[in-house]
């Protein structure tokens, strides 16, 4: 009886150990199958992911941010290149650097513009370069264009700056002062007038650029041009 008691205990302990060990393997086939499930899910909420997604956010705006500057820059650089292409003394030279930079793809032109150019310099110019000693020549003639609105010459002055505009246009603003300080109107009352009114003209003439146009004066002829726009 006890025996039989005994084999009934271990048969029993058989069978739990049996289910245990079932239990237990099926406990790990889900564990496995739940970790193969999480791995396959994208892991947004992970810190790690996180930071990369917030680090790889800012170095997008970054690199927006730093394509605009690059941007402003290359507009700057065209606009550079634009004014040194122009700065001969020669329209029709100028012509040339300007077609000879848009078939480089340097700069862009409508067709219009491009059109207008190349009736003047021609399907594929060469480049010309500014004229050694141009700036210094340019502005030889300012200052005798200055001397000569002191000296009372409207109309030699005009022509003098319109001089100095065309050997180096972006000189100071001698292109401002030829058109609209010594503008076609105000020459001509000038030489028509009688010597009151030359002398209101004259004064006109220097209080506009000192107030307006005294960008590169020297201060010897700003001095001569004070005292000119003082007198009554």
């Amino acid at each position: 009886m006890a025996n039989e008691n005994l084999d009934n205990i271990d048969m029993l302990r058989l069978k739990l150990d049996e289910r245990r060990i079932v239990q237990d393997k099926e406990l790990k086939l889900k564990e496995l199958e739940f970790q193969k499930t999480q791995s396959l899910k994208p892991q947004w909420a992970a810190p790690v992911f996180v930071a990369l997604l917030g680090g790889g956010l800012g170095l997008i705006g970054n690199y927006s941010n730093n394509q605009q500057a690059l941007q402003v820059e290359k507009e700057k650089q065209k606009g550079t290149i634009v004014i040194e292409a122009i700065k001969t003394g020669d329209p029709t030279a100028a012509a040339k650097n300007l077609v000879f930079l848009s078939n480089a793809e340097l700069i862009m032109l409508s067709p219009e513009q491009k059109a207008k150019l190349v009736g003047i310099a021609g399907k594929d110019p060469i480049p010309v370069l500014p004229q050694a000693g141009t700036t210094g020549f340019a502005m030889d003639i300012e200052a005798a264009a200055f001397n000569a609105i002191i000296e009372g010459k409207l109309e030699e002055a005009k022509v003098l700056f319109g001089k100095a505009y065309t050997a180096y246009p972006t000189l100071h603003n001698v292109d401002e002062i030829f058109s609209k300080v010594l503008s076609k109107d105000r020459v001509n009352s000038y030489i028509q007038a009688d010597g009151t009114k030359k002398a209101e003209i004259q004064r006109q003439v220097a209080q506009e650029i000192l107030k307006t146009y005294s960008w590169g004066l020297p201060d010897a002829t700003k001095e001569k041009l004070k005292s000119i726009a003082k007198n009554k």
